[in-house]
């Protein structure tokens, strides 16, 4: 269902689709990703989290998506000169990517610009920062429930990379 709705799309609530469906409650295991991890999908999981934020498995889903998605789509980063010229195409590249998940239904807001916004300019990346082989992209995005921003940022080194939420 995932690959057909997105990873954000609410499990229990699905409507069946193709001639396996089969129908999904709390008590239903569904499973989950290449590994074949059983969970149990619910309108809300409570033990996910005691954050609000993460109340909802479809927001976790779908946090764990942009996120490894930004972190693979801008690896480049590292072999680039960290100036301005480099945050604009960072931001063009995360733009262009939050944009698509925004028209595929993933974000809530009636324009790009109350979905999500990308921030990667002198203010997170600071003269330190940039002497010390980073770069800082921070990114926020409103999923569909609980509709609120959500922050996260991301640092890009050439010994690899780090998320904060």
């Amino acid at each position: 269902m995932a690959a057909i709705r997105g990873v954000w799309v609410h499990m229990a609530a699905a409507q069946a689709e193709g001639p396996d469906y089969m129908p999904v409650t709390a008590a239903s295991p569904v499973t989950l990703g290449l590994d074949g991890i059983p969970i149990f999908a619910a309108p809300t999981v409570g033990t996910l989290s005691s954050d609000p934020a993460w109340r909802y498995l479809n927001v976790r889903r779908l946090f764990n998506y942009v996120e490894e998605s930004i972190l693979e789509g801008t690896q480049w980063v590292v072999f680039e000169p960290n100036d301005l010229n480099l945050w604009q195409r960072v931001k063009r590249t995360l733009n262009a990517f939050l944009v698509r998940t925004w028209r595929d239904g993933a974000l809530f807001g009636a324009t790009p610009g109350e979905a999500f916004y990308v921030k990667c300019d002198a203010e997170t990346n600071p003269p330190e920062v940039i002497d010390a082989g980073q770069l800082i992209v921070e990114v926020g995005i409103a999923p569909v429930e609980p509709a609120e921003f959500i922050v996260f940022r991301i640092a890009q080194f050439s010994g690899g990379a780090a998320l904060s939420e």
